[in-house]
């Protein structure tokens, strides 16, 4: 099987934090948390000393002057700085393409913007203003170290989440077999012998280095890693398949496969970035750093909960993301 992920859309990268399925009627929902989030996410757009406050409330001409007050300085940024290729390349680039895409999905929505709209929009907003702020606050050397200090850490962290997500693939397919513990033990062992040599290979690039601070050979080295990281996770899933396939009668659907592997790309993402917000947002105290920590946990929450939807998920999946949830919103109640 050979999954197409985005390797170009630009991530903050981090590090970490049973068989039955619900049916929608089934599955419970958490409306009064959510509502209370969205009744309460307006007192945080204080942090942009922005006048008008219900522009996630469903009114697009209050959203989309604020994105493009920062699509503007991208813009002119990429523009006017041919000698910051790295910092074109990977930031200004990709949070304009993000930027505009963003802006067009809310114009053409209607009102009132979606939860996942909004999430997105709170989190670009985020990513780009720091970068935005670095270009103007760095000098040219600093700004180039901290932009190839973001791509090795990104790669490394992409690497490092495929390892996770071949590891939980394996799990999930193990527990949807309908045969014994010793076959399911078996085909287990099987799998584990054939991917060693694969699992090696993706360990041993994630601990690589450009070993250098020109430009062009840190964009070769990434290039060459993400092309290395798709070859050996799609190796990994081949082998998975195959397994399965010659140990068992019986064999899920690709399109399922596909799904497992989206529904858990998505949630190791959401941990992963979870996990790290918690690290960095321990100690802040004032007013706005307050309210800025909130616009994120709200943003994270709303996208917890868009995933709990999907009555395809596991219990087990299910249950991982239902104590996403509960943290968020413990830690939403503390600030």
């Amino acid at each position: 099987m050979t999954i197409d992920r985005d390797d170009n859309k630009l991530t903050e990268s981090s590090q970490d934090v049973g068989g039955f399925y619900y049916k929608s009627s089934d599955k419970p929902s958490y409306p009064s948390i959510l509502d209370r989030f969205v009744k309460r996410i307006q007192q945080t757009f204080q942090y942009w000393n922005v006048e008008e406050t219900k522009g996630l409330s469903g009114r697009a001409q209050a959203v989309i002057p604020r994105i493009n007050v920062l699509l503007d300085q991208l813009k002119n940024i990429d523009e006017t700085s041919g000698d910051r290729y790295l910092y074109n390349k990977y930031i200004a680039i990709p949070l304009i393409r993000e930027g505009t895409k963003l802006r067009e999905e809310i114009i053409t929505s209607g009102e009132p913007i979606s939860h996942q709209l909004t999430s997105q929009y709170i989190l670009w907003i985020d990513r780009s203003y720091r970068w935005v702020d670095r270009f103007f606050k760095l000098d040219s050397s600093k700004l180039n170290q901290a932009v190839m200090d973001y791509i090795i850490k990104d790669s490394r962290g992409r690497v490092d989440k495929d390892l996770h997500l071949v590891s939980d693939y394996i799990e999930q397919q193990l527990e949807n077999l309908d045969i014994g513990d010793e076959l399911i033990q078996e085909v287990n062992n099987t799998i584990e012998q054939q991917l060693d040599p694969v699992l090696g290979a993706m360990k041993s690039i994630e601990e690589t280095h450009p070993n250098s601070k020109d430009p062009d050979r840190v964009h070769l080295w990434r290039e060459n890693l993400h092309m290395l990281r798709q070859k050996f996770f799609d190796q990994c899933l081949e082998i998975v398949d195959s397994v399965i396939e010659i140990k068992t009668p019986k064999r899920k659907s690709p399109e399922k496969n596909k799904h497992l592997i989206a529904a858990l790309e998505s949630i190791l993402s959401l941990e992963d970035s979870i996990k790290e917000f918690f690290q960095n947002s321990e100690g802040s105290e004032s007013d706005v750093a307050r309210k800025h920590v909130k616009r994120k946990v709200v943003a994270f929450y709303q996208q917890a909960h868009k995933i709990s939807l999907d009555i395809r998920l596991s219990q087990e999946l299910f249950d991982r993301v239902q104590q996403m949830m509960s943290s968020l919103t413990r830690y939403y109640d503390r600030e």
